[in-house]
């Protein structure tokens, strides 16, 4: 997984040195709209992409996760205390 300065995180999957997933996930400024492109390759004669827009309605559940990416480090956190920080490069 990698993250850039403009909301976006990228997660790649590879079999045997070549890459069969993408996932790019971008969060708008305000942090309320999220859009995240899912691209499958080798499943087909062409790679299939699906995009999903989700937009934040309500926001009052202990369960929520909040995904902050500040530089090169993505951070995760929920109500319920649990966290994470990556930092590191993507493994390839």
């Amino acid at each position: 997984m990698t993250a850039d300065e403009n909301r976006t995180a990228t997660k790649i999957a590879k079999k045997n040195g070549n890459k069969i997933f993408e996932s790019k996930i971008t969060v708008s400024a305000d942090g309320k709209t999220k859009t995240e492109v899912q691209t499958m390759y080798d499943m087909a004669p062409r790679p299939i992409e699906m995009t999903t827009h989700s937009s934040l309605v309500v926001s009052n559940h202990a369960e929520d996760t909040i995904f902050k990416i500040s530089g090169k480090t993505l951070q995760m956190s929920d109500r319920m205390g649990r966290s994470f920080f990556r930092s590191r490069p993507a493994i390839r």
